[in-house]
């Protein structure tokens, strides 16, 4: 199966643009940036108008491995940020869609 670009837009409980690890977050991420991974971050709400997230276009086989992918960095970025472990990291949902 071919790789396709996806579309990702991960929800992280309790975090979005008002936390205040939200510009160190943004600023490692993009820091971290990789060729199978482009960051959007913007201080932004998902489609339906009313939750923060984080959103970022990826190269993967179907979307359930496009959503690992992205929760997979996001993890990893937050956790290289957040020292005191105020946010819980493993609480994210997401959806992908096809560009």
């Amino acid at each position: 199966m071919a790789e396709e670009r996806w579309g990702v837009e991960i929800r992280v409980a309790g975090f979005g643009p008002n936390h205040p690890l939200w510009h160190k977050f943004t600023e490692q991420a993009t820091l971290r940036q990789e060729s199978s991974l482009q960051w959007i971050l913007r201080d932004d709400i998902d489609r339906t108008g009313k939750i923060p997230r984080i959103r970022a276009i990826t190269q993967a086989q179907s979307a359930e491995a496009a959503i690992r992918h992205v929760m997979t960095a996001i993890r990893e970025v937050g956790r290289s940020v957040d020292r005191y472990n105020e946010v819980v990291w493993a609480d994210m949902e997401g959806t992908a869609y096809r560009l």
